[in-house]
């Protein structure tokens, strides 16, 4: 019951990762508090962040996915 209650809540989200550039940090804090972190690591591009997110969110920061 708790797998099927799980799927119908978070069958919205997407698994993603994404380079957020230094300068839009209060992107990478926002994400913190409110996508699943799975994995972060920081390059000289940016922050590099493994997530699972509301599909409202990936839409609205699609530009920094990273395939």
């Amino acid at each position: 019951l708790i797998e099927e209650i799980s799927k119908r809540i978070f069958n919205s989200y997407v698994k993603c990762k994404m380079l957020i550039p230094f300068d839009k940090g209060n992107i990478v804090s926002y994400l913190n508090s409110t996508a699943t972190i799975y994995n972060t690591e920081y390059n000289e591009n940016g922050t590099l962040l493994d997530l699972e997110l509301n599909e409202a969110d990936y839409n609205k920061y699609l530009c920094y996915e990273i395939k």
